[in-house]
């Protein structure tokens, strides 16, 4: 999903800048649907207050404005089926000071039918006249003849008081892992998902099985068992299931967090899976991390000759400019 770079747009999902802009802005944006598989685009912004321009209001205090646009367009048209379009205001001020301006951010909740949507997004500092233009793409899918999922949300702190974080979801304080990147300082991995249509499919009352895993992105590699958990949850029309992994000692490379939904047979009825990077140099590579790479048939499970497979190696070396022959 790439590190914050000050200044510019940094985004969740990688996509495209039109315009570089002198204040900074984070988005993220996810698919949801209701009890009654309603979809709706759940839109969460965060403001730098430090990089915006102030200007006094009518009572003298200093105030930020960011207009901010969203036009939701068709994918196979590109006609336009939604607008977004409000201002979201700082708090206020007695000076024009930056230095202990604080972030500012919303969310809000856009009502779609299901279906590929292409989001142009228009960010305008109303006072510094400052633009961040950028095109991005979501997948709104929710059948109501399955199980559905939302796609599962990375945060970086989840606070149970509900005081801390940037945004309120579920009841916490929340503040997304944006660019699902994450940091040595970043010891624990707190994620979300919501569960739709289970009551139905299965049967009210019924037990299910959601399956949570960290899983390293390279072929044929496959989760360690501390990296997998299991919980049991009962059916019904939406479920909100939560986790918190500890990443502690999980080395930097790429992941991706795995969530499926079983049925009390252990048939798999939806899954989901979200990208993510670790950087955690503190913990050194082991070769043993990879006594679990899998190459029963794959090209690798024909290679038992030793000498054979030398040869190979030192040819390839040779060819690379690697070595002399």
């Amino acid at each position: 999903m790439k590190k914050y770079i000050p200044l510019v747009l940094s985004i969740f999902i990688l996509g495209q800048f039109t315009a570089k802009a002198q204040f900074s802005a984070l988005i993220n944006q996810n698919a949801y649907a209701t009890q009654k598989m309603e979809s709706y685009i759940e839109f969460m912004f965060l403001i730098d207050g430090k990089t915006t321009q102030y200007h006094p209001n009518e009572k003298g205090r200093y105030v930020s404005e960011i207009e901010i646009k969203v036009d939701i367009a068709d994918k196979t048209n590109d006609s336009i089926v939604q607008r977004l379009h409000y201002i979201l205001l700082s708090d206020e001020f007695e000076d024009t000071l930056r230095t202990n301006k604080a972030y500012f951010s919303d969310i809000k909740n856009v009502k779609v039918p299901c279906g590929d949507y292409y989001l142009y997004y228009t960010l305008i500092d109303i006072y510094q006249k400052d633009t961040i233009n950028y095109i991005d793409f979501v997948s709104v899918q929710f059948d109501d003849t399955k199980v559905s999922m939302s796609k599962i949300s990375l945060w970086r702190t989840m606070d149970k008081s509900g005081e801390h974080g940037f945004f309120s979801k579920y009841g916490y304080g929340v503040t997304p892992l944006f660019q699902q990147y994450a940091p040595q300082s970043v010891y624990a991995l707190p994620f979300t998902v919501e569960i739709y249509n289970t009551e139905k499919i299965v049967g009210k009352g019924e037990k299910l099985i959601v399956k949570s895993s960290i899983t390293p992105a390279e072929v044929y590699r496959t989760a360690k068992q501390e990296n997998i958990v299991y919980k049991d949850v009962i059916s019904n029309s939406a479920l909100l299931f939560m986790h918190q992994f500890n990443i502690f000692h999980l080395a930097s490379g790429n992941y991706y967090l795995v969530v499926e939904v079983l049925d009390k047979d252990s048939v798999l009825l939806q899954q989901e899976s979200v990208f993510f990077q670790r950087s955690n140099p503190s913990v050194k590579l082991d070769l043993k991390n990879y006594d679990d790479v899998v190459i029963e048939k794959t090209f690798v499970e024909e290679m038992t000759d030793l000498k054979q497979l030398q040869e190979d190696v030192a040819s390839v070396a040779v060819a690379a400019g690697v070595v002399n022959e």
